[in-house]
C-alpha cells in the first residue's frame, strides 16, 4: 500500500511538472509565432503563481509592447527592478526606446537608445537615435550618428545623407551640404526634394 501511495504521489508530481513545462513550451511557441495575446496569457499565469524567471518576465512585457498595450512600459520597468543585471537588459532598453520612438517622445527614446550597449546598435537603431537627436535639436549628436550610417551600404544611407546635409545647411556650411545633397540626385526617395 505504501509503495502504491508513493507511486501515485510521484505520478501526480511528475504530471504537474510536465503540465507546467508544457505551458511554457506552448507559450514560447506562441511567442515565436507572434501570437502575443495567447502567449501573454500563459506567461501571466506563471507570473501570478510566482513561478517565473527573467525570460518569462521579459517575454510577458514584450507581448504587451507588440500588442501596443499601455502597460508595456510598466512591465519593462518592473523587469529592470527585478533583474537589473540580466542578459536581457539591452533588449529591454531597445524595446523601451522603440515604444517612446513610435509615440514620438524623442527625448525619452534617445535616453534609452543611449543605454544600449554600443556594439548592439546596428544601423537601424543608430538611425533612430540620430533622428531622435535631430528632432530634439541636438544636431551635433545627430550628425555624428548620421555620418556613421552614410558610409554603410544600407537602405538608411540615403536618408542619413539627407539629414546630415540638412544639418550642414542649417550650420550654413553650404558647400559641403550641396556636395552631399547632389549625391542624392539619383535617389528614388530624395531626388525630387534635392
Amino acid at each position: 500500500m505504501y509503495k502504491s501511495l508513493l507511486s501515485l504521489i510521484c505520478f501526480f508530481c511528475c504530471s504537474v511538472l510536465l503540465h507546467a513545462q508544457s505551458n511554457i513550451e506552448i507559450a514560447n511557441n506562441l511567442f515565436i509565432n507572434k501570437k502575443y495575446s495567447a502567449a501573454q496569457n500563459l506567461y501571466n499565469q506563471k507570473i501570478i503563481s510566482g513561478d517565473y524567471n527573467e525570460s518569462i518576465l521579459y517575454k510577458h512585457a514584450k507581448c504587451s509592447k507588440e500588442l501596443f498595450n499601455s502597460d508595456a512600459l510598466f512591465l519593462y520597468i518592473k523587469f529592470l527592478e527585478e533583474y537589473p543585471h540580466s542578459f536581457l537588459v539591452n533588449d529591454v532598453y531597445t524595446d523601451i526606446a522603440l515604444i517612446y520612438y513610435r509615440s514620438k517622445n524623442y527625448l525619452e527614446a534617445a535616453k534609452f537608445f543611449k543605454k544600449i550597449d554600443s556594439k548592439m546598435l546596428g544601423n537601424n537603431l543608430q538611425f533612430k537615435l540620430a533622428y531622435c537627436y535631430f528632432k530634439i535639436d541636438s544636431l551635433t549628436d545627430a550628425s555624428y550618428y548620421f555620418s556613421k550610417i552614410i558610409s554603410t551600404n544600407s537602405n538608411l544611407s540615403d536618408p542619413s545623407r539627407y539629414y546630415f546635409a540638412h544639418i550642414l545647411y542649417s550650420y550654413e556650411n553650404y558647400d559641403e551640404a550641396l556636395e552631399i545633397f547632389l549625391k542624392l540626385k539619383n535617389s528614388e526617395k530624395f531626388s525630387s526634394i534635392v
